[in-house]
């Protein structure tokens, strides 16, 4: 199989700036340690079918919700 992949590094900050910028109210923001997406180098499935960091020392993925308006 032959794919392409496209991705593009953005800071947290410039992530979230975007949003306030464009009117948006951020109403949740969490980071968590596991990931449904084996992404880094060695991570390890668990029991609980995400993947983690060996070293556990950032968060693998961040979940936001933002809303347009009052």
């Amino acid at each position: 199989m032959i794919s392409k992949e496209y991705g593009w590094n953005h800071s947290l900050s410039e992530v979230i700036q975007s949003l306030l910028e464009a009117g948006l109210t951020v109403e949740l923001f969490a980071e968590h340690d596991g990931s449904p997406y084996d992404v880094f180098p060695d991570m390890e499935l668990n029991d609980d079918g995400l993947y983690y960091t060996k070293d556990g020392l950032s968060p693998s993925l961040f979940e936001l919700k933002a809303r347009k308006g009052n």
